[in-house]
Formats: C-alpha cells, structure tokens, sequence
C-alpha cells in the first residue's frame, strides 16, 4: 500500500501473532508516517487481548522494533510502554526517521536512555513521557537511572530535541529529585517545555531553586506539583515567582505538606494580586481557615484567574462571604469550585446573592457541603436573575424537593 499515512491500533484485541505481523509489515512499508499502538503490548489480564506466554510477548515486541528499525518513512510513534524490555528499546534505536516519540505507563529499562535516547540525539525532536518511571533495582540508584534523570540526561546531549513535554515523575522514595537537576532542565533554553509534572518527593529546596529558575524562565505554561512536602518555604518561594514570571498560566499545588498555613496563603494572595498571567490555580488542604479572606482580597484586584480550585480547603461560611464579596465585583473568573469546603447555607446565601451581581462565572461547584435547602433555594432562586451560569452542582436534594429542581 502507498496511500495510508496513520495507523491508530488503540485498544485493539491484536494478540502477539497480529502484533509481529504488524512488525513485519512496517518493515517494508515506505509511506506510513504515524503509528499508534498504545494498549496492543498491554499484558494487563483486565485487557482481553493479553497473552498467557511472555516468549510470545516478548517476540511479537521484538518484530515490532525491527520493523521501525528498517522503516524509512515513520516519523511519529505513540506506545503503551507496559512491559518493553532492553531488546525492544535497542532495536529502536536503529531508526533514524523517528522525530516524535510519546510513551505511557512504563517501566522503562536503562537501556531507554542508554541505548535509545543517547543514540537518537541527532534525529529526535519531541519527547513526551508520561505516567512512566524507570526501576533499576536498586533503590539507592533511583536519582541516577529514575526516569526524569535519565530522559535529562540524553536530552541535554541531543542536538535536535526542541520539545520534552508531558515529564511525570512519581517518586514513592521522599527527598531523591535533587533541586540542582530540576533547576538545570527548566533554565535549558532551547526547551521550550509546556508542561511539568513531579507527583511526590518534590521538597522546599526543590520548589525553591525551581521557582528562582522560573523568574526568568518564558517556556513553561503548567506546573504540576500535588501531594509534595513543599513546606511553608517552597510555598513562598512559588508565591514569589509569581511577581516575576509572566508565562506561567497553570500552577497544582493541591494535598501539598506546609507547616504554616497563614503565612503561605498570604505570600500566595500577594503575589495573585500582581501577577498578570496564571490563568488556572488548585489548591486543596492545609491552608488556614484565613485563607479564604486573602483570596477574596486578591480576587478584588485579580484580572487574568479564569479557574480557581479551592476544595477541601476550610473556607466555611464565613469564608464564603468574603468570596461572595469578591465575586460581585470580580467580572474574569469563569470557574469556582468549593467542593468539601465546610460551607453552610449562610455562605451559600451569599454566594446565590453574589451571583445576581456576577455575570462572568459560568461554573459554580459546591458538593459535599453542608447546605440545606435554605441555601439550595437561594441558589436556585440566584438563577432567576443570572443568566451566564451553565453549571451548578450542590448537595443531592431530598425527594421532596425535587419538584421545584425540575421547575428551574
């Protein structure tokens, strides 16, 4: 065949015998371009395409590498890397067409970099990793082979890489991603990184030599950072960042350790009150009870927060009604969730009679709250006068009540 250009085999029932035919056949195809086969190596027994005989795995993998070494035509690969070994990445490495590879929930072996992406430097242009990490056995060594230090390490000797996009790194070893590393990649700046992702093992001395990079730093778009020790100090250091940096549009800090409550949420608030650029903010736990009246304030003066996490923080309703008061006049925030925030139906008042004045928010999120139906029936009331809402959720409403739900 000489027309199709894409081949797309995700979540596919292709068993070892279909998967080596596929290898075959990429090794004398000239005109496919992009490959997808994601779920096709999967040996997940939930997958119904998995086989019982890992000869047979490990052989249909191995086709399928040989026929992208001898390919002249493939330029994009997206893998499921669930159980691809040494051979496989080895075999990879002798195609030169390659320029964007994206690989998902993998184990990857050194060989990954010490075969595959050291030998791809000259070719290979956009890295996408994600959900992935690499064991080498040994604990000790995770800093040295761990998938973030390996994929940077090649990547800081490859000459044509432009994009390493979508790095997760989930550590379960606390305090091994050394800052200088991170610090390192991020001021890199033929990158141009969209996007961040360190779930775990991220500690203040982590967050604050990253955030004096991202002072300067004009690549970086997302940064996710959920469930780290990042401390009171790291908090403050991201916070300071934000004065400065004019790019970054997303920060996660969400289920992050912090000693001081009060004293991050304020450096927070100050720096929401200058920045000009961060379009999305999670929050969620271990912030004061404050915290929402430093937001509120920040909100008043606020221009560029369209999305704005802040469940599972302790707002109540007394924090309510300073967000209630922010939202009245504040006219850019599109998207307000408050999900498990202690919030009654006093803050729920509030918030129905600031939405009569508010016609910017198009999404409220208030489940697992403790409104009653006063607060519910403010709510739905609000809806009578604000027109620009499109989603409201709340509390399941009692039986009783559902009639006048199906009214609105």
């Amino acid at each position: 065949n000489t027309t199709v250009k894409e081949i797309d085999l995700d979540l596919s029932f292709v068993h070892s015998d279909g998967v080596a035919a596929l290898g075959d056949m990429l090794g004398m195809n000239t005109c496919i371009e992009t490959v997808r086969i994601e779920t096709c190596f999967n040996d997940n027994i939930h997958y119904p395409f998995a086989e019982s005989r890992q000869h047979e795995r490990t052989c249909s993998r191995a086709a399928v590498a040989r026929g992208i070494a001898g390919n002249s035509s493939i330029t994009r690969l997206i893998l499921d890397g669930h159980g691809l070994d040494d051979d496989f990445w080895s075999c990879l490495a002798e195609n030169r067409t390659l320029r964007h590879v994206e690989i998902s929930r993998a184990q990857l072996p050194p060989s990954f970099s010490q075969n595959y992406l050291t030998r791809a430097r000259h070719s290979l242009k956009i890295l996408s990793i994600s959900n992935s990490i690499v064991y080498s056995g040994d604990e000790s060594d995770f800093v040295t082979s761990g998938l973030l230090g390996l994929a940077l390490d090649s990547a800081f000797n490859n000459k044509a890489l432009v994009q390493l996009s979508s790095v997760r790194v989930q550590s379960h070893y606390s305090g091994l991603l050394p800052h200088p590393r991170i610090a390192r990649f991020i001021n890199i700046g033929r990158f141009r990184n969209d996007v961040l992702f360190v779930e775990r093992g991220f500690t203040a001395d982590c967050a604050v030599a990253l955030a004096q990079k991202l002072k300067t730093n004009t690549h970086l778009k997302r940064l996710y950072l959920p469930d780290n020790p990042l401390g009171s100090r790291g908090v403050e250091a991201l916070a300071d960042m934000l004065q400065e940096n004019t790019t970054l549009q997303m920060l996660d800090i969400r289920h992050v350790f912090i000693e001081d409550g009060e004293r991050a949420s304020r450096a927070l608030c100050k720096a929401l009150m200058k920045n000009k650029a961060l379009v999305e903010l999670r929050i969620a736990k271990n912030f004061g009870v404050g915290f929402a009246n430093d937001i509120a304030h920040a909100l008043q003066v606020n221009t560029s927060l369209k999305k704005m996490d802040l469940s599972s923080t302790s707002v109540g309703d007394e924090g309510a009604l300073k967000l209630a008061e922010a939202l009245e006049t504040n006219q850019t925030l599109k998207v307000l969730k408050l999900h498990r925030c202690k919030i009654g139906s006093m803050g729920a008042t509030a918030i129905a009679k600031a939405m009569c004045q508010n016609s910017s928010l198009k999404e409220i999120h208030l489940t697992d709250n403790a409104i009653c139906e006063v607060g519910s029936h403010a709510l739905l009331n609000a809806l009578k006068e604000n027109y620009s809402l499109q989603f409201l959720t709340m509390n399941p409403l009692k039986p009783d009540f559902q009639s006048e739900l199906d009214y609105w």
